[in-house]
């Protein structure tokens, strides 16, 4: 039932509105029937067109959803005795339930599906069995009979039935199949593995095997320990009765640094040859000696500056006199010059560079130092290099001083070899004695250890007789196969056992979807044999009922094949046409629907019938009021309803 109606829509300009056209309606509907009326394209239409947009979406939308601008909707609808909340926009919905306001779904898709899921069927069901469009009166009659027969089917579920029929006996094929081949594997029952003589647990033969290992081990060992009993090694006389110190001792003597001359007369000689070389290092640096005096050096020194005085003069430019004889004008300057070198004794032999050689060593020899230097190694004898070199005794002793130590020490004569040799040999007898020690002290432990292990191989002996432990590893061998086997035998029966159990819930489930099958079809069949009479009998009702009486029986087969008075439905024409069409959507609505959605919406469904018949169709619509909660038509018509809603521009 619907009890409330919200709206507002904008629809865009067209010729006839250039401005476009704008509604906001609201509603409140109550059970039985209402009329609604007004002017033409006032929204009428719309109203019913906005109901299925409530319920269905776009797809109840007449026009592309983008035309509609702004689009929202809301509304209180009862199905099944519960009363739902509904908003939509063209984008978005939401579906709560009114009695506690829990909200159901929200989203598009969510709730188109949820509210499939609480009707039970769909717009293209809704059409036939709740409502009839304008010009749409007659859609039964322009169905193909397969598509009333698919029609009707989805409505009362008669092809889910045979659809979950179809499953059932597609379950009862999988199942043949996987007995099938459950059966092919299965095999013969496993047999159970022989238990081995003697048979114990595999952990009381392991704990047993450890002890019996154990014993022939204390056997192994003690038969081993017996068997190496300590010898005690036999140490012969001693080959020298020098200590060993003392021959260490002579060993580090030996190996002193020596040498083997007179250290004094070498320094000596040293001494001598040192004097010899500052002797030749001073005639080096300052030889040779001076052979003329300074006053002869500077005499001539000043001889040499004036001939070269006199040679400069010489080279000035002659005057002729008047009286026909040349001069210079350092005539006199010459004559001077050679009467002053008249005077200064020439020294023979000495050219300047002898003169500035002679004058540095006159320098040089006129210093103390230099003369008092010469007068000490003057004489110093020339002598060669010692052939000792004084290194050879630093750090070194005398060979004489070594011989005085050896012989002190009783070594006299003795090469480091010889004292080396020695020194080994104590060496070696002080070890076999130390050797010899220890071996007699284990011998003595030994000893007292060999008793306790004779009375220990006396009771593992007895505790391990031979073969025992080869006998308990084979038992433990064959117990462990068999244990092997064993477990393997359990898990083998198990699934065995298991598969011949799943075998015969198998062949019982077979059954059960072939049982299953058989009666959804014989579901469906009586459904289906149920409804056609049934339907016949009330759409026949009301065809008489709109007709006055014109008109009086409908008949609809399994196949849903319709004949009014013996004749096919699309073959009628003009108002009885209409009216059986609406007699036989009516009675779906009122049998297969009423329990969901018992509310039926006409929109001019009496435009092309006379005043007659148009007044028998409304005393039919009337005389539903208590069979169906709800009925709304549009109609121009002047109508007798208890409820009118008048639209006005």
């Amino acid at each position: 039932m619907i009890e409330q109606l919200s709206f507002t829509v904008r629809f865009p300009p067209t010729d006839h509105y250039p401005l476009g056209r704008a509604f906001d309606r609201t509603f409140d509907f109550s059970k039985g029937m209402t009329a609604i009326t007004g002017p033409n394209e006032n929204g009428k239409t719309l109203t019913l067109e906005m109901i299925e947009f409530l319920l269905f979406g776009s797809a109840a939308l007449r026009g592309a959803a983008a035309d509609y601008k702004h689009l929202k909707a809301s509304g209180l609808i009862t199905i099944r005795g519960h009363r739902y909340s509904i908003s939509r926009t063209v984008k978005n919905a939401a579906l709560a339930s009114d009695h506690n306001g829990e909200t159901l779904a929200v989203g598009t898709k969510p709730v188109n599906a949820r509210i499939l899921q609480i009707l039970g069927y769909g717009l293209d069901v809704f059409r036939v069995a709740n409502v009839a469009n304008q010009g749409d009166a007659e859609r039964l009659s322009k169905m193909k009979p397969t598509e009333r027969k698919a029609m009707v089917d989805r409505l009362i579920g008669a092809d889910a039935i045979e659809e979950i029929a179809r499953w059932c006996g597609e379950q009862a094929l999988g199942v043949s199949r996987e007995i099938a081949g459950l059966e092919s594997g299965l095999g013969a029952e496993p047999v159970r593995p022989v238990k081995p003589e003697g048979y114990q647990p595999a952990d009381e033969l392991r704990k047993e095997i450890a002890n019996l290992r154990t014993m022939r081990e204390t056997i192994v060992q003690g038969e081993a320990f017996l068997a190496n009993e300590p010898v005690v090694p036999v140490v012969g006389p001693a080959l020298t009765e020098v200590p060993l110190a003392t021959l260490e001792k002579a060993d580090q003597i030996l190996g002193l640094r020596t040498y083997d001359f007179d250290l004094a007369e070498a320094e000596a000689g040293y001494v001598a040859y040192d004097q010899w070389c500052s002797r030749q290092r001073f005639v080096e640096r300052y030889f040779p000696q001076p052979t003329v005096t300074q006053d002869q050096v500077d005499q001539q020194n000043r001889r040499n500056g004036l001939a070269r005085d006199r040679q400069r003069l010489r080279q000035s430019p002659e005057i002729v006199c008047p009286c026909g004889k040349p001069f210079t004008t350092a005539d006199a300057e010459i004559a001077r010059i050679e009467a002053e070198l008249a005077g200064i004794p020439q020294l023979e032999g000495y050219a300047q560079p002898d003169l500035d050689r002679e004058e540095k060593a006159i320098r040089t020899w006129s210093l103390e130092s230099v003369r008092v230097e010469w007068e000490r190694l003057k004489d110093v004898p020339a002598v060669p290099r010692p052939s000792r070199e004084l290194s050879e005794a630093k750090g070194a002793v005398h060979v004489s001083e070594v011989a005085a130590a050896l012989k002190e020490l009783g070594l006299a004569g003795r090469s480091r070899e010889d004292v080396q040799a020695l020194a080994t040999q104590v060496r070696q007898r002080d070890a076999l004695l130390a050797a010899q020690a220890e071996a007699q002290a284990r011998l003595t432990t030994w000893a007292v250890q060999a008793r306790a292990t004779r009375a220990a191989l006396s009771l593992a002996r007895r505790g391990a007789p031979p073969g025992r432990l080869e006998a308990a590893e084979q038992l433990l061998t064959a117990v462990s196969v068999y244990d092997t086997q064993q477990a393997a035998y359990e898990r083998a029966f198990t699934d065995w056992a298991q598969g011949r159990d799943r075998l015969t819930d198998l062949r019982r489930e077979e059954d059960s979807w072939r049982q299953g099958k058989m009666a959804l079809n014989e579901v469906r069949q009586e459904t289906k044999t149920y409804l056609a009479p049934a339907l016949s009998r009330v759409a026949s009702h009301m065809l008489s009922q709109m007709t006055g009486g014109a008109r009086g029986r409908i008949a609809v087969d399994e196949d849903f094949e319709i004949q009014v008075d013996g004749q096919p439905l699309n073959t009628l024409s003009g108002s009885g046409k209409v009216c059986a069409n609406l007699a036989v959507r009516l009675g779906l609505g009122r049998i297969l629907t009423n329990g969901v959605f018992p509310v039926f919406m006409g929109d001019e469904m009496d435009a092309s019938m006379d005043a007659d018949r148009a007044g028998h169709l409304h005393d039919a619509l009337t005389a539903l009021d208590g069979k169906l909660h709800q009925i709304l038509v549009i109609t121009h018509k002047t109508p007798v309803c208890p409820r009118v809603i008048k639209l006005e521009n």
